[in-house]
């Protein structure tokens, strides 16, 4: 992830270093300056003097190390990976597809994504998305496959905008927010860890008047209610505006838990929360 990041200037990682550090003296959107190793006294201030020599010598070779466009194409898709819910369907793994699906479709009805509806109670006008299966085989170290994974999807590009969606944007951190956090945290012998939420886009809620339509899933329709659909109200991955949504659930629950965003202009989507005496 550290290479992909090295291309850019030193004097954003001094500045996105020092607004970690130092929360208190943030500025908003303010200005970057031209890239000067010279800034790098700022955040060595605070560290120890063989830590000063560390940070130093990793910011000065960010010039040296290869851009994105640079490093070889990696394919990491699953050569087993099948393109069409059919394909699925017709192959000797048919019957763990189905049962990915079914508990796919599970997950979808115990997180409160939709309520079934008859076509008549829907809002003159308003568009019934269709949606697919996806089909992803997991695999371990060793190439074997572990899992047969089924997400539903909607089909995005039939969303209009104006009518579907408006706003899509949602923060992203930057990778050189990666390479400083981690660089701070072996500076401080800090603990550094990761995790993922699973099906993230789950949990941001729809507003009232956001409310989606979408057809149900092709084979799965509820008994006796096939011409009904799914009244959305909350995201789902392949919607044009899940990701903001999802952003702005985690940022409100973020606050909430104590957390301060980082409003410098190079550490969208950082969070910080210090806990006495040197934790962070």
């Amino acid at each position: 992830m550290a290479r992909l990041a090295m291309n850019a200037h030193a004097a954003i990682d001094a500045e996105l270093a020092s607004a970690i550090l130092n929360p208190t003296s943030i500025i908003l959107d303010s200005p970057i300056p031209d890239a000067d190793h010279d800034a790098l006294a700022k955040l060595s201030k605070s560290l120890a003097p063989a830590d000063h020599i560390l940070l130093a010598g990793f910011i000065t070779n960010l010039d040296n190390l290869p851009s994105s466009q640079d490093l070889p194409h990696v394919n990491v898709e699953c050569l087993d990976d099948l393109k069409t819910w059919c394909e699925a369907l017709q192959s000797l793994d048919h019957t763990s597809w189905i049962h990915g699906a079914e508990e796919e479709l599970q997950s979808l009805c115990e997180h409160d994504v939709y309520r079934l509806i008859p076509c008549t109670d829907m809002p003159h006008g308003r568009k019934v998305l269709q949606g697919h299966f996806v089909c992803q085989c997991k695999q371990d170290e060793t190439g074997t496959v572990t899992h047969h994974k089924v997400c539903f999807v909607v089909k995005g590009y039939e969303q209009i905008y104006g009518q579907d969606f408006t706003r899509t944007t949602a923060l992203t951190a930057h990778l050189k927010s990666f390479c400083i956090l981690l660089h701070i945290a072996a500076a401080h012998d800090w603990d550094a860890q990761q995790f993922d939420i699973k099906m993230a886009y789950l949990n941001g809620i729809l507003l009232v008047d956001k409310i989606q339509f979408m057809e149900q899933p092709e084979g799965f329709s509820a008994p006796s209610k096939e011409s009904w659909v799914w009244e959305l109200h909350k995201g789902l991955y392949g919607m044009h505006q899940s990701g903001r949504i999802w952003n702005k659930q985690m940022h409100a629950t973020m606050l909430t838990w104590g957390f301060t965003h980082l409003m410098c202009k190079w550490s969208n989507g950082v969070f910080i929360i210090v806990t006495p005496p040197t934790a962070l």
